[in-house]
């Protein structure tokens, strides 16, 4: 009757690991709960790690200036720490969906299980906390940001945010914008570092496809550093070390490879240099042409 839902559940005995989610609709909230329990720490040392995140949609709640908010949650670790490398290979992989406001957890629940065991694997004495929210711009809503900020304690202290911004214009059911973004920013604070990355995925204006990734780095500890890629580099420059391969601001014209025109470009900025490109290229194909 009033609420309707259901659940997954699964316990692997030989390694001590529980993982369950549930999915609720209560009127008109959607609750959501994803949980992992560990009995055995890494290593074999006796203990538990404990992972949850809980989620609920609801209509929307007016902020002002045509900002609403349309969701809220949070997330909590005991004895889980953010392995960062994997989540900034998910951002590209899109994987984010699985953590913040999951489409359809029941169905997805396998993959998302993996990714936060991925993501947020056992460590001893390692405790991960913080808030999720989903706000919502327009009416209908055209433009929804997805954030979650998520602080490990203790030292070395990191704060972590993990956001998708996706654009529908002007009609959310026949958008001619379509923009869908995906952000991870860590800030390691003994290691005085700030690393953002990002990357447009499922995106198009109009019949046209637009792709593309962008990376920062900060440093200012004892070796000062900055460098930030909209794009990639000039060929002709070599990155920082460690600085992720970015695919080029693209444009697709066209539905198909032959014929294609792509629009590229990239921008880049580093303490001592500023990088602009852009490549135009046509290809069509027919018989020995």
């Amino acid at each position: 009757g009033a609420i309707v839902g259901g659940g997954f559940l699964s316990f692997d005995q030989s390694n001590g690991r529980y993982s369950g989610v549930l999915q609720l609709q209560i009127y008109s909230i959607a609750l959501t709960a994803i949980g992992l329990l560990d009995t055995k720490l890494p290593g074999g040392q006796p203990g538990y790690s404990f992972l949850i995140i809980i989620t609920a949609e609801f209509p929307p709640i007016q902020l002002g200036y045509g900002f609403t908010l349309n969701g809220a949650g949070g997330l909590a670790g005991i004895h889980r720490t953010v392995v960062v490398d994997a989540l900034q290979s998910g951002v590209r992989a899109g994987s984010i969906d699985y953590i913040l406001f999951p489409e359809d957890p029941i169905r997805d629940a396998a993959i998302i299980i993996s990714d936060l065991r991925t993501f947020f694997p056992p460590v001893q004495g390692r405790f991960l906390f913080g808030p999720i929210a989903l706000i919502g711009w327009g009416v209908p809503t055209m433009i929804t940001a997805e954030l979650g900020i998520i602080l490990e304690i203790p030292s070395p202290v990191r704060l972590i945010l993990l956001g998708q911004l996706a654009a529908t214009i002007p009609d959310p059911d026949a958008p001619i914008v379509a923009l869908h973004l995906d952000i991870l920013g860590v800030i390691d604070f003994e290691a005085k570092r700030l690393a953002i990355d990002a990357t447009l995925r499922d995106s198009r204006i109009a019949a046209y496809t637009l792709s593309g990734d962008m990376a920062m780095r900060l440093n200012w500890g004892d070796k000062p550093g900055f460098a930030l890629a909209v794009g990639g580099w000039n060929p002709q420059f070599q990155p920082p070390t460690g600085f992720p391969e970015l695919r080029r601001i693209t444009v697709a014209l066209g539905s198909g490879d032959n014929p294609r025109i792509n629009l590229q470009g990239y921008f880049a900025l580093t303490s001592n240099t500023v990088q602009v490109g852009a490549l135009a290229e046509m290809y069509a194909e027919k018989g020995g042409f």
